[in-house]
């Protein structure tokens, strides 16, 4: 640290000099807002040099607002990363890694147009982002943009970009398009009017362009039938019911066993598909949705509710125990719930967080003064038992948003209180085990009572894991998979992979996949 302080200030004499030439000025202001970003105690500083990066380098005006919003976010400053954010207009902004962490941000403040067009402007930077890639067609997925999905998934699939997509890629790329395709064909049917059912149509050739797989010409043959019979057109209608009997039979099974397999997993058996295709047709607008179940539904009775910290909203949920008895809920808080199925009775919960340290020691049970704890202006009290608080205990119920990070300045003058990352996801592997990636550390705990098993820091295991992000950026979530007897973790920051074998929390292999992003 004294060396770094000994850089920032000799940065800072250096654009004292009213002789330096204004491209030098501007790389050596950039060089100082990188340093000053690395500690929270300077983010008043940060935020002039930004300032002033934005009015003497006005063209990338957008990157350094930007980047002040993402610095705002980070220390909690809601209000001002709200407003900036607003302003920002992201097709302007050129910073990749900016972009890269600020969708995320922009999705948390109800902004996924942002967050979409910030992806947009990594994937075009960076054709070979394949990271990026997922996160866009995820993203277009959730919002419901399937048009633009579509065109997207074509992208990759004509090569369009410089991603190198396997085999198994490209193939669940093509299972990815003809979900999208199912998708808005059921919206269209479910609206039962006469211009959604003539889209239907269109939407129905394009299917059949794109794949000639037995099970999606059965359901596209299937609508297709279904919106003629709405249609009032008997004869197309029965000629389309022949072609999808004549398809179904050449499978060799009996017609009592056959079945029409929707993308979205709705099946239904072919003579009662048949049968409801020759029902009277419905008149437009009264057009039953393809997604419907079948007879009338009972009026529903509320079992049993089960409510989280009004603060926080459920982000998963996993059965679990004999016969899936029970419920396992992860919050935005990090706190996990146990839950009984049947009655709703809550059998343990824990709130769970780590210190986001950046590879830097710190003492994991600091004594701090005062009785609350300052956050955006408003004072939290603080149920301490004993004499010394730790950082996990005093900040996680404090935690926001998909970032899964905080930075609040404590109650001791000078103080700050290191950021701290709770869980935004589990996984069980129906041993009594759940897994929870948190920073850059894997716990594995029982799922009877949240007692710690092993624990496993991937910072401490190798320098590759150990990379550092400024606290004016978003750090992207560790990725964990279970695959056999390992727990497989990937660093999108660094692009690092490594094995863990889930019995011992041991390292098992570490690969730098590939060169990771600079800051």
């Amino acid at each position: 640290k004294r060396l770094e302080d000994r850089v920032t200030q000799a940065l800072r004499n250096q654009l004292a000099d009213a002789a330096l030439p204004p491209d030098l000025k501007l790389k050596l202001r950039r060089l100082l807002v990188k340093a000053l970003e690395r500690f929270p105690e300077r983010a008043g500083e940060a935020e002039q040099q930004l300032q002033l990066l934005a009015k003497e380098d006005s063209s990338r005006a957008g990157d350094y607002d930007l980047r002040r919003a993402l610095l705002y976010h980070t220390l909690q400053r809601t209000d001002l990363a709200r407003a900036l954010l607003e302003q920002v207009d992201v097709k302007a902004v050129a910073d990749l890694p900016v972009l890269k962490a600020a969708y995320l941000v922009f999705i948390e403040y109800g902004m996924p147009g942002a967050a979409r067009q910030c992806l947009e402007r990594v994937t075009e930077g960076d054709p070979d982002d394949l990271i990026s890639w997922e996160k866009r067609l995820s993203l277009l997925a959730a919002m419901g943009e399937e048009d633009e999905l579509r065109r997207a998934i074509r992208r990759l699939l004509g090569g369009a970009s410089r991603v190198s997509v396997s085999g198994k890629s490209i193939e669940a790329l093509q299972l990815h398009l003809i979900d999208s395709l199912w998708r808005s064909v059921s919206r269209r049917l479910g609206a039962g009017t006469a211009d959604s059912l003539a889209e239907v149509i269109g939407l129905l050739d394009t299917v059949d362009r794109e794949t000639q797989e037995p099970q999606d010409r059965l359901w596209s043959l299937w609508a297709r039938a279904f919106v003629l019979n709405a249609q009032g057109l008997m004869t197309e209608r029965d000629a389309v019911i022949n072609e999808l009997t004549a398809l179904a039979g050449r499978s060799g099974q009996p017609i009592e066993s056959l079945e029409i397999r929707f993308p979205d997993g709705l099946s239904i058996s072919l003579i009662a598909a048949t049968e409801l295709l020759r029902q009277s047709a419905p008149g437009a607008g009264s057009v039953v949705s393809a997604n419907a179940p079948e007879g009338p539904l009972s009026a529903p009775e509320l079992a049993w509710a089960f409510e989280v910290d009004p603060r926080a909203r459920i982000l998963q949920l996993e059965t679990i125990g004999d016969a899936n008895s029970d419920l396992m809920i992860l919050d935005s808080l990090g706190t996990i719930h146990r839950v009984d199925r049947v009655t709703g009775k809550l059998r343990w919960s824990e709130t769970f967080g780590v210190p986001e340290t950046n590879g830097a020691a710190l003492d994991s049970s600091p004594t701090l003064g005062g009785t609350g704890i300052v956050i955006s202006g408003a004072f939290h009290p603080i149920r301490q038992s004993g004499s010394s608080i730790t950082v996990q205990q005093m900040m996680a119920p404090y935690q926001i948003g998909a970032s899964g990070s905080a930075w609040s300045q404590g109650t001791v003058p000078g103080s700050w209180i290191n950021a701290v990352k709770v869980p935004r996801r589990f996984l069980v592997d129906g041993k009594g085990r759940f897994f929870l990636p948190t920073g850059r550390q894997i716990e594995a705990r029982s799922v009877e009572g949240g007692e710690l098993i092993w624990s496993a820091d991937l910072g401490q295991l190798g320098d590759d894991f150990a990379g550092t992000v400024a606290p004016g950026t978003a750090s992207p979530e560790l990725q964990v998979f279970l695959q056999g007897g390992r727990l497989l973790a990937f660093s999108p920051e660094n692009s690092v992979a490594a094995a863990i074998d889930i019995e011992s929390g041991k390292l098992i292999w570490m690969r730098q996949l590939a060169d990771p992003t600079s800051a």
